[in-house]
């Protein structure tokens, strides 16, 4: 039986070479992250074309590929955060960084003179160890966006959706020796279902922060203009509590503080670090909060109506997803937490 995993391995490679380019070829010269990004696609060309590279080449270049490979596997994981922290704060690329490399430099070196004798099972142990730096590194990816207060939503699902593809892409090499799948196979289907999901996040947010734009790019909102509304947003919020109204909407909440809605939502999402309704049901499990707290007799339907949920299936979703307990198991601690006076 013929065996075509080069072919898949050949296509996989060709559709990260073609991405890589087009991310190039429209990248300005200042753009940075873009160009970082473009380059993250072409590394992963030869992460993905190794199984092609063997079979079309000849085999006097195979030590020459397979270091490749390596040095492809153990850059994604520093080109990735890279990426990541130039979109989140146009991060400047300094010397220090190429430390990250060591390993891939390092291994690619190394490994030379392993690979005519290396068993199966040492192949499996190189695989994991790449899955694993790799994952190093989409954990970094991850502390850097939740410690940055400033990343949009946008920005954040953006990279969150990245990082989580790489890593699938990654975790499919080992598709061949846990559930006997043609490794290649798998990992250009997954591939290809990653880079089009990318894609269609892209188109949805017509590629802004794909090719480095903001998505409030041509009006930016001054400092000085951004502190004066947030000032005013959130005296807004003690005082009138707004969010107690199930029907508020963005332009509602612009007129409050006096500003347009485009301008409240860029405030919001690039000053504050929240879209509009994560901002709204922040301040309203904030209040539920207290609720349950201070008014045990009071059933968690009514609370969810008072604090400005339409219903209680959306108030536990958001409740949950904000403090990581439903509003019952909160209450509960409360009530476990609560000293007894005849003991």
């Amino acid at each position: 039986m013929k065996d075509f995993t080069p072919f898949f391995s050949a296509f996989g490679a060709i559709n990260s070479v073609l991405f890589g380019i087009a991310l190039l070829s429209i990248s300005k010269k200042k753009n940075s992250g873009q160009w970082i990004l473009g380059t993250l696609f072409l590394i992963l060309a030869l992460r993905l074309g190794k199984k092609a590279l063997y079979t079309f080449v000849d085999d006097s270049y195979h030590g020459l590929i397979f270091n490749l490979m390596y040095l492809s596997a153990l850059s994604l994981g520093p080109i990735l955060l890279l990426y990541t922290r130039q979109v989140i704060k146009n991060h400047k690329i300094n010397f220090s960084y190429i430390l990250h490399f060591f390993p891939a430099l390092a291994m690619s070196f190394i490994a030379y003179d392993w690979r005519p004798t290396m068993a199966e099972n040492i192949w499996i142990l190189i695989y994991i160890a790449s899955l694993l730096h790799l994952l190093v590194y989409v954990a970094l990816i991850q502390y850097n966006l939740r410690h940055n207060q400033q990343v949009s939503g946008e920005k954040k699902k953006w990279l969150l959706t990245l990082s989580l593809g790489f890593s699938l892409v990654s975790l499919s090499y080992l598709a061949e020796y846990f559930f006997y799948l043609p490794a290649y196979l798998v990992t250009a289907l997954v591939y290809i279902v990653v880079v089009y999901a990318m894609f269609s996040l892209g188109l949805k947010q017509k590629f802004g922060v794909l090719l480095g734009k903001e998505k409030y790019g041509n009006t930016k909102l001054a400092s000085n203009t951004a502190a004066h509304f947030k000032g005013k947003l959130s005296q807004l919020m003690t005082s009138q509590q707004p969010y107690l109204r199930p029907d508020l909407t963005m332009p509602q909440l612009a007129e409050m503080i006096g500003a347009t809605p485009h301008l409240t939502s860029q405030l919001l999402n690039n000053f504050i670090g929240e879209g509009f309704p994560e901002y709204i049901n922040r301040h309203r499990i904030g209040y539920a909060s207290e609720l349950l707290r201070q008014t045990p007799q009071l059933k968690i339907s009514d609370i969810a109506t008072d604090s400005g949920f339409n219903s209680l299936s959306a108030f536990n979703v958001a409740f949950r997803k904000q403090t990581g307990q439903t509003p019952s198991q909160f209450r509960d601690g409360l009530v476990a937490a609560t000293p007894n006076p005849a003991i």
